[in-house]
């Protein structure tokens, strides 16, 4: 018996498909905050600290805090696997492939004359995926996701200034290029498809950063701001629909708009002793910029929609401490993240709720050069999802990170006692191994 399907009914499930990739986008792009072997180790608590190369990204007024130049190159390995369980009478527990991501960062910093430092950073912010195929059944919740990557890289430039010796002024831009893969199932009346829809786009933002010796020796206060940016997305969509589908489903373009937020960090470092550094940093990212997405379709055949996102800003506490002997760096770091989407929009496209992060690392230099590791624990708390389209209860997992650099410093001036933390690694402004 041929089925019918009517022609508002296939236009609805194409446009349905095309402006879920949007809300999921956002979904798989939360914030990568750990851009460093020392910022990693340290559980992201350095915007007051800031003293190698990665302060391109954590805070760049601390490139004038440091004479000379620096070089830092590496990244981070990450790794996560989820598990959920579905709600309703037979509930049935899924789990998703293991992702693994490499993540690279490159940063430099350059004093010119006594006031001015300029830098450049290239490191991922936002990006991450999950990937529900491969189990024996089909995934429950498919007609949400079935899998999903996001990637982006920012290209970071950024000069400071230092007035007086006690404070620094930054700025820089962020150019974002993004690009998305994401395939989830379409219910075409009682049979059903897939769409998988890819689409990329860049943006352009800012950066501020201000880094103040508010006791000399002792206590330092930093704050970094990144402004937040719209990309306009182009996607392409290709569907899989029953044959009797095949002149009214059809691979489309369509468009869309990923809201990347405004985010931002206020830290304290202080140095009791001439060997020992503790951090402490609350830093915020105003999610709350998505409230609502919309897809348009240039074609005019199918029609435009929008729909409440609902997501709330999120907030995090790092501490980190820092301790020398010689030119090596012990350093561990703790912290707590909470989650930016409510339990009635928790969805499996971005499984991550509340997180506690448990990190520690090392750090060794030699004449200038260096070497890091820094590891992150990030160890996500059980959530127990109300979204209607598909309630579950996603189980409590360990995220884990592993970031290695090599760096180098040169141009660096003999310490006069400035700083509390420079003469054991070494009588010179480089601090200890990054």
């Amino acid at each position: 018996m041929r089925r019918v399907f009517s022609q508002s009914h296939v236009a609805g499930a194409v446009a349905a498909a095309l402006l879920a990739v949007g809300a999921q986008a956002h979904g798989a792009g939360f914030e990568l905050y750990e851009q460093s072997p020392q910022g990693t180790a340290m559980a992201g608590a350095n915007v007051a600290k800031a003293d190698d190369a990665s302060a391109v990204f954590y805070n760049p007024a601390g490139m004038a805090m440091m004479d000379g130049g620096s070089a830092m190159i590496g990244g981070a390995y990450a790794t996560q696997g989820f598990q959920l369980t579905t709600a309703g009478m037979n509930p049935t527990t899924v789990n998703s492939q293991q992702g693994n991501f490499f993540l690279p960062t490159v940063y430099l910093t350059q004093h010119i004359g006594r006031y001015v430092a300029v830098g450049f950073g290239a490191f991922t912010q936002y990006g991450a995926g999950v990937d529900w195929t491969g189990g024996a059944q089909p995934f429950p919740g498919r007609f949400v996701v079935d899998k999903i990557n996001l990637e982006t890289v920012t290209l970071n430039p950024a000069i400071a200034f230092r007035p007086v010796d006690f404070i620094a002024f930054a700025a820089g831009l962020d150019v974002t290029l993004g690009s998305l893969d994401y395939t989830r199932g379409v219910q075409f009346a009682d049979q059903e498809g897939t769409a998988r829809v890819g689409g990329s786009g860049t943006t352009v933002g800012f950066n501020v950063g201000v880094l103040v010796k508010v006791v000399p020796r002792w206590l330092q206060a930093g704050f970094s701001y990144r402004s937040g940016s719209t990309m306009d997305a182009d996607l392409l969509a290709h569907f899989e629909a029953p044959l009797e589908l095949k002149d009214q489903v059809y691979d489309q373009k369509g468009k869309t708009s990923l809201v990347f937020p405004h985010n931002f960090t206020l830290g304290l470092a202080a140095f009791p002793l001439r060997n020992l550094t503790i951090t402490a940093d609350v830093h915020v990212t105003l999610w709350s910029d998505f409230q609502e997405l919309a897809v348009t379709f240039p074609d005019g055949k199918t029609p435009g929609f929008s729909s409440y996102q609902g997501w709330k800003d999120e907030w995090s506490v790092r501490v980190g401490g820092e301790y020398l002997i010689g030119p090596v760096a012990l350093r561990l770091g703790l912290g707590y993240e909470a989650g930016a989407i409510p339990l009635e929009y928790f969805q499996p496209s971005v499984p991550v709720g509340d997180k506690v992060l448990v990190a520690g690392g090392v750090g060794y230099k030699f004449r200038g050069f260096g070497v890091g590791v820094g590891y992150m624990a990030g160890i996500t708390l059980q959530a127990k999802s109300t979204y209607t389209e598909f309630p579950a209860t996603y189980s409590t997992g360990v995220g884990h990170i592993v970031n290695v650099a090599l760096s180098y410093e040169w141009g660096r001036k003999p310490c006069e006692g400035c700083c509390a933390h420079c003469a054991p690694s070494g009588g010179d402004h480089t601090g200890a191994a990054k």
